[in-house]
């Protein structure tokens, strides 16, 4: 089992939603799903805290592979990568752990894939902006898992921040050697 650390309540709701989706459609497997436990953080991302939180929640679970998935907030990969979350795991750990990164928010996920590929480029500028207009209201937090049912992971599926996580996700979820 691995486990899966999501920037809130509502990034967890989207991720189950997400994941039982690309089960579903046949992008994972079934025993990814079954393998994998979706968490909110037990900190916010750049913050100190979050190696030894989420190393008890390791320890305690006995889970040996973690995948972080964050938002970039407009920086390059790379740099979010590292910024948030990899500066704090600089000393020796019990356990695997790798990041996802999504440009530039996970809104952009959603967006992308209720507008199709045509929608790419202002989906990664202004997701919330869109996501409003298809809604016909303000776009607001809850919605991100309330709509992942009718999102199109074909769309998403060419992008490449979402098929590094699909990748990632089949990762966590193979047991350590």
């Amino acid at each position: 089992m691995g486990l899966v650390f999501v920037e809130d309540y509502h990034g967890v709701v989207f991720h189950n939603a997400l994941i039982k989706k690309l089960v579903e459609n046949s992008f994972l497997s079934k025993d990814v799903f079954k393998k994998i436990i979706v968490k909110r953080m037990p900190s916010k991302k750049c913050n100190p805290a979050l190696r030894s939180k989420i190393s008890a929640s390791v320890t305690f679970r006995k889970e040996k592979k973690v995948l972080i998935v964050i938002d970039s907030e407009g920086h390059r990969p790379e740099e979010a990568r590292y910024m948030f979350v990899e500066r704090h795991f600089q000393i020796p750990r019990s356990f695997d752990f790798k990041v996802a990164i999504v440009e530039p928010r996970h809104e952009a996920w959603l967006c992308i894939g209720l507008t199709g590929r045509k929608g790419t480029r202002g989906c990664r500028h202004e997701p919330e902006a869109i996501l409003s207009r298809i809604f016909g209201r303000p776009y607001q937090k809850h919605m991100l898992g309330e709509h992942v049912h009718n999102v199109d992971l074909e769309s998403l599926m060419g992008e490449r921040d979402f098929k590094e996580y699909s990748q990632l996700l089949k990762w966590v979820a193979t047991a350590r050697k």
